[in-house]
This record gives C-alpha cells, sequence and structure tokens, in this order.
C-alpha cells in the first residue's frame, strides 16, 4: 500500500508492519506499566501507539538516509518498503565502488545512533540539569524509544550481511580483494549466514532450556537473515554478469512479425499455434509498432476473435520500456523490475526509434546461462 512519495521515492506499508508495530506497542506498554504504579489502560493504549508509530518514522528515517546517500551516489531508489522486519530500500543496483557501498550501508545505523541518542540527551539533559519533571508518558516514550533506536543502530552494524554491517564488511573485503564484488559478497555472505544459524540456535536454547517464548523471534529472524544472504550471492552474480553484457547480446530477434491489421483468430491460427511462443512483435509497413501477447488474446471472447484486430489490443511501443541496444545488461533488468503491466518487456532500440529486439524474464535467464559457459 503507497503511503506518499519523499523525494522521488514511493513509500509502501506492507500489511505485516502492523505486527511490528503492534509488538512494539506491546512491549512500551509492559515498559512503562514497569516505572509507573497503577496506570489506566486508556494509558498503556496510549503509550503503545505513540511509540509503535514513532518507531515506524524512525525506521523510514533509517531508510531514507539510505537512499539519499544513494541518490547522491548516483544510484535510482524507486520506492522503500515497511514490512514485518522493519524496511528495506529497493536500490536498483549495486554501489559503484567499495567507499560508495561503504556511505551507503554506515549512515542507516548511524541515523538510529543519532536519534537514539538525541533522545535520551532529551530525556536526562533537561531532568537532571534542569530539573524539569516530564509527564509519565513522555518520559517513558523518550527513555523507550531512545534505547531501541541505540539497540537499531547497534543490531543493524552487526557484520551480518546483507544487513548494513554487513554491507560495512562487503565493502573493506571488495577493497581488500582487488575490487572483487564477488568474492566480497560470497565471503561476507557465509558470515551472514553463520550469524544466522547462530540466532536460530540462540532462539531454540531460550525456547527449550529457559522457556522464553520470545526465541522463536530470534529463530524467524535468523533463518530469515541465513536465507537472505544466500539470495544476496546469486542477485550479485546475476547484476555483474550482466553487466559485462550489452542489451543487444539479451535481446530475442523475431524472425516472424505479426501484422497489425489482422485478426486475433488469424493471429492464433497462423502465429501463435504454430510457432508456440508467448508473444509476437506487431508491424506495420515493415515497422515494429508493439507486440502481441497471448495474454492480451486470451482477454478476447472466442465470439469476438473474428471482429478484433490485433492493432487493437496490441501492446503499444510507448507502453514497453525501452533500453538501448549498447546499455549493459544490468539495465534492461532494472526496467523489467520497474516494469508495472504484466507480463514483464523491454523492449531494446537502435538509439532512436527501430525497434531491434524484446527481452524478457526468460532471455534474462538464458543470458546469464550462457555467459556461464565462459566464467
Amino acid at each position: 500500500m503507497k503511503i506518499g512519495t519523499i523525494r522521488g521515492i514511493e513509500i509502501d506499508l506492507h500489511y505485516s508492519t502492523l505486527v511490528i508495530i503492534g509488538l512494539v506497542g506491546f512491549y512500551a506498554a509492559n515498559f512503562y506499566n514497569q516505572f509507573v504504579s497503577n496506570p489506566t489502560i486508556f494509558e498503556l493504549i496510549i503509550v503503545g501507539i505513540i511509540n509503535g508509530v514513532i518507531l515506524l518514522l524512525s525506521i523510514l528515517a533509517h531508510e531514507l538516509m539510505h537512499s539519499f546517500v544513494a541518490q547522491e551516489e548516483g544510484m535510482e531508489v524507486p520506492k522503500i518498503t515497511f514490512y514485518l522486519f522493519g524496511g528495506v530500500s529497493s536500490i536498483d543496483e549495486e554501489p559503484k565502488s567499495p567507499m560508495s557501498e561503504f556511505k551507503i550501508a554506515a549512515v542507516g545505523p548511524v541515523s538510529s545512533l543519532i536519534i537514539g541518542g538525541s533522545l535520551l540527551i532529551s530525556l536526562f539533559v533537561p531532568t537532571i540539569f534542569l530539573e524539569i519533571t516530564y509527564p509519565s508518558i513522555l518520559a517513558v516514550t523518550l527513555l523507550y524509544m531512545g534505547i531501541s533506536n541505540i539497540a537499531l543502530g547497534i543490531f543493524n552494524f552487526l557484520p551480518a550481511f546483507p544487513m548494513d554491517g554487513g554491507r560495512v564488511l562487503r565493502s573493506y573485503l571488495w577493497h581488500k580483494k582487488d575490487n572483487n564484488l564477488i568474492d566480497a559478497t560470497k565471503t561476507a555472505s557465509r558470515v551472514g549466514k553463520y550469524f544466522g544459524y547462530g540466532m536460530v540456535a540462540y532462539g531454540f536454547f531460550q525456547m527449550f532450556f529457559l522457556g522464553l517464548f520470545g526465541g522463536l523471534w530470534m529463530v524467524v529472524i535468523g533463518w530469515f537473515l541465513a536465507n537472505s544472504a544466500k539470495q544476496a550471492v546469486q542477485q550479485t552474480i546475476m547484476e555483474v554478469r550482466l553487466k559485462e553484457m550489452k542489451a543487444k547480446d539479451m535481446m530475442h530477434k523475431y524472425d516472424v512479425n505479426v501484422p497489425a491489421e489482422i485478426t486475433v483468430n488469424e493471429a492464433i491460427k497462423d502465429y501463435f499455434m504454430p510457432y508456440r511462443r508467448a508473444y509476437f512483435p506487431v508491424t506495420r509497413h515493415n515497422q515494429t509498432i508493439g507486440i502481441l501477447h497471448a495474454e492480451s488474446v486470451r482477454d478476447i471472447p472466442n465470439e469476438r476473435r473474428d471482429q478484433v484486430k490485433v492493432e487493437e489490443i496490441m501492446r503499444e511501443n510507448a507502453d514497453i520500456p525501452v533500453v538501448g541496444a549498447d546499455e549493459p545488461g544490468n539495465e534492461v533488468l532494472k526496467k523489467l523490475k520497474r516494469a508495472e503491466e504484466e507480463p514483464r518487456i523491454v523492449r531494446i532500440t537502435n538509439g532512436e526509434t527501430e525497434v531491434l529486439g524484446f527481452v524478457d524474464k526468460n532471455d534474462i535467464r538464458s543470458a546469464l546461462e550462457v555467459s556461464q559457459l565462459f566464467s
């Protein structure tokens, strides 16, 4: 669910975020109950809501700092997504250098530490040196959110890739390993998996030997971290390999085109059935003007397929993301990820208006498989 846009970055809220807000609110209310005698239910609810919202805003600040620095480093950040485990900035590509990686990764935890420290200073300096007494709800909120943000900053600095601290570790390894990003990622990923499995083991220890149900949360986070570390390696390898290719080397060159003026039934009979392809370029006067995909054909009722022409249901060039033939392959991947219309397809041009071919996810998979033959 989109909740806003900041500096061109879409802010999305997944429904699972409500779980973490609820948990933070519950623990904040318990924390308040330890400091205030006989609090009312209304006070506990207010404390829970306030702290849940403040933590969400703190995570937003954390992710925005990642995103702003990434933008300063020349990278595109289409959106930030909140979900069960916090937030994630969707940065479309790997950093361009070890220093770029370090700055982007480190700024998030540092911002959390600054927020936490500022909240604690706002609580203790006035109360100790100016003898100001805060209302209970405000005092407990400043204390709890201060501690929570500092804990968030410290936790994110753990060298567990792909967490922020793990990315700081990767930036160091990247620099030390002669700028070999793949080797640095593999090493950082192993460390991340060890941390993840360690958290899983500790969570089970808490549950079965200490009787703490909270250990389940540690198991879930650890398992998620270990799997994320594995996926991050695959993602990095894919991006590095694609960056070494050109878009024109990945595209599917179609030797069969569908005329725009024929009917849908004719397209099915003369093209889809004999060639068994998911889509075809559509041409008029020997120029490619769009594509006809099987999904579009499927939406037309059988009784109307003799009347509807291909040009009426085709996807026009203007609606298909475009990449220049000599641009790196990772640009194609970025455009595919951002494509809003399914199925996702990118057209490859000669830099002007001529369409040279198309790329979909299957073409990227094939290009990667071929690239392994030369690695």
